[in-house]
């Protein structure tokens, strides 16, 4: 039996497989419907999925054309063989050229390059040499060409990206495009290439597209351009470099220019717009390199980046550049904040939005902070930077240190600010101390890159990898005088004892408590120590209980009086539209549950095509009259 991979278009490959017997054969394709389909966790968040549906998937194997993506067709390999043994799985020269390693350069080749160079740092005067896990990153980048690396935040992927990108435009003469995350590491990587690294002519070779980029064309410009009938593009330099926001809206024909193209932070593509984009850049099949800190080892997210840059390397993990002392040591405090025992109950049966507003809510953060200052925990002598998900939480604890605290300068970072505005931050935080940089998540955990930083705050509870150690790689940059970087993770405690009657006692936990332990296991796959730090009768968290019932009333109240208005709107509609019933009439008594399943579509009615109710006040009784059309012979149907 024989699978063969052919190029198909775009990101895709045909999937032909050729056997002895039919059989043979669907037994393959069974095989792949179902070997790299993946859940959908998101989707168990939605109302969808809280009204009665199950798990959702999403299969990178399309059926229907036999397509799979190509940077999924290593691992599909591999499953095929094992599944199959002695199975032959060959691919199309275009394909086996994609992934066939490319021996360019030794890792002594490298470095001779980098020399070539004359990496220096411009305002400091010292001198650039690459370091091993550097090497490293490049050698396996230009050796296989397609795939997502490994390496951790503060490991010095700017300066390997550098080198790529002169080696791709000066050597092989290939155009290439850089692709970060936010429009605030364009200007920095910019900056890097012409001062951090020295390149004179960085400003000669790159072009940067962003939101607030002087790289735009004039009106005259386009005038002559249009012209000639020549596009934008041809007034691109050989290194472009951008965001994917910027690329969304471009036309498909402009990503042609490109042979070459790197990710930053290439965890972004498990969104569908760098996706999209990857796979509009198809004269860059054969160099697609992704770089960042946290890539997930599995499920959907690691598909989506595997499908679109290819396998998975891992280059340099952060424990391992603190036992080089690479990287100032981090290390995490606990901080326990008990709730009260009147509350505990309330806290852990609300949904999550509820909880959250609750504990950010109250003055515990307050309380927090005002003890880490009097501890000294955070101090004039340090640069602290405190992150919050949503601005509200933000600009009440920034008005509050404002007030209470003016010996520190502050800074607000969050979605509105300027990049010119952030840089100006940056480079301020990196000349002094005494700084206090408040921020939203989103903003602050990728591409603001200050070495000055000491201590992290986690305002917010969260459990995202990628949230948790990317900001954590925002304080361990070396720097003189910071012999550890420290991170100060809130935990809001409201767990109780549950004295169950069918089963054992046992804890019952609140969301906050249980984030706190999946953070817990991305600190230990890093080896970061954890501090645990008790805060009872410090920290007042003033939980208003009579504030929340009243709260959950009016939503209750709420989320009812919409309901009645799309109960009617419902009835009135299908009063209208199926008034006059033209083929064979059932009478049919279904319960109210069942109704309410009809009308906003949770569960399907076999056979039935139209159903209308007999009048709109029998809504309000337990069993209601419909009258229906069925395709089938006249039945009576019941839900009991």
């Amino acid at each position: 039996m024989q699978v063969y991979f052919d190029f198909l278009r775009d990101n895709l490959s045909l999937v032909n497989v050729y056997g002895n017997t039919q059989t043979e054969i669907n037994r393959v394709y069974t095989f792949l419907n179902s070997a790299i389909k993946y859940e959908d966790k998101q989707a168990t968040y939605t109302e969808k999925y809280k009204n009665g549906y199950g798990k959702e998937y999403v299969n990178f194997y399309d059926k229907d054309e036999r397509t799979v993506p190509i940077g999924l067709i290593a691992r599909v390999c591999n499953l095929l063989r094992g599944k199959f043994p002695g199975i032959q799985v060959k691919l199309s020269p275009r394909i086996d050229s994609m992934f066939r390693p490319k021996t360019v350069w030794t890792k002594e080749e490298i470095l001779k390059y980098a020399e070539t160079l004359n990496i220096h740092d411009r305002k400091e005067g010292f001198k650039l040499t690459l370091r091993e896990h550097q090497v490293e990153l490049i050698y396996q980048a230009m050796l296989h060409r397609r795939g997502a690396f490994k390496a951790c935040t503060a490991s010095g992927k700017s300066l390997a990206v550098y080198v790529m990108a002169r080696y791709m435009t000066e050597v092989e003469h290939k155009k290439i495009a850089v692709v970060v995350p936010n429009s605030g590491l364009v200007v920095q990587l910019m900056q890097n290439f012409h001062d951090d690294y020295s390149w004179d002519e960085a400003p000669d070779n790159c072009t940067l597209i962003y939101g607030e980029s002087k790289d735009k064309l004039t009106a005259a410009q386009k005038r002559k351009l249009a012209e000639l009938h020549l596009g934008e593009e041809v007034m691109l330099k050989p290194i472009v470099i951008t965001t994917w926001q910027s690329l969304q809206n471009k036309e498909p024909s402009f990503f042609k220019r490109f042979d070459a193209i790197i990710v930053d932070e290439c965890q972004g593509c498990r969104g569908p717009v760098l996706r999209q984009i990857l796979d509009y850049c198809t004269s860059a099949e054969n160099f697609k390199v992704g770089v960042s800190g946290t890539i997930p080892d599995d499920g959907l997210d690691a598909g989506y980046i595997e499908a679109s840059l290819g396998k998975k390397y891992e280059i340099v993990s952060l424990w391992q550049l603190a036992e080089k002392g690479l990287i100032t040591p981090p290390r995490v405090v606990a901080l326990y904040v008990p709730y009260p025992l009147d509350c505990r109950t309330t806290i852990c049966y609300s949904k999550f939005e509820e909880e959250y507003s609750i504990v950010t809510g109250n003055r515990s953060r307050f309380d927090i902070l005002e003890w880490l200052i009097s501890n000294n925990q955070i101090t004039t002598a340090q640069n602290t930077v405190i992150l919050f998900r949503n601005i509200e939480p933000l600009e009440r604890v920034a008005a509050y240190l404002q007030e209470h605290h003016p010996e520190f300068k502050y800074s607000i970072i969050k979605g509105e600010v300027k990049a010119k505005e952030r840089d100006r931050i940056r480079l301020e935080m990196d000349s002094s101390y005494g700084h206090i940089l408040l921020g939203t998540y989103g903003c602050l955990q990728a591409g603001m890159n200050v070495k000055k930083l000491n201590n992290l705050v986690f305002g917010d509870p969260g459990k995202s990898m990628y949230m948790i150690m990317q900001s954590i790689g925002r304080i361990v940059r070396k720097c003189t005088g910071k012999d550890i970087a420290t991170c100060y993770d809130i935990v809001d405690d409201a767990s109780y004892m549950v004295h169950g009657r069918t089963r054992e006692d046992h804890i019952k936990e609140n969301c906050m408590v249980r984030h706190f332990r999946e953070r817990v296991k991305y600190y230990n796959a890093d080896k970061i120590p954890i501090q645990p730090v008790d805060l009872t009768g410090i920290v007042e968290a003033d939980v208003k209980l009579d504030d929340i019932k009243q709260k959950r009333k009016e939503k209750a109240e709420k989320r009812a009086q919409q309901l009645e208005k799309r109960k009617k709107k419902a009835a009135e509609g299908l009063l209208k539209n199926y008034r006059a019933v033209l083929i064979i009439f059932v009478i049919i008594a279904w319960t109210q549950e069942f109704i309410e399943r009809i009308f906003f579509a949770v569960r399907s009615i076999p056979y039935v095509e139209c159903v209308g109710l007999l009048g709109v006040e029998i809504l309000h009784h337990p069993f209601d009259i419909f009258v229906c059309r069925t395709s089938v012979n006249p039945i009576v149907h019941t839900d009991s």
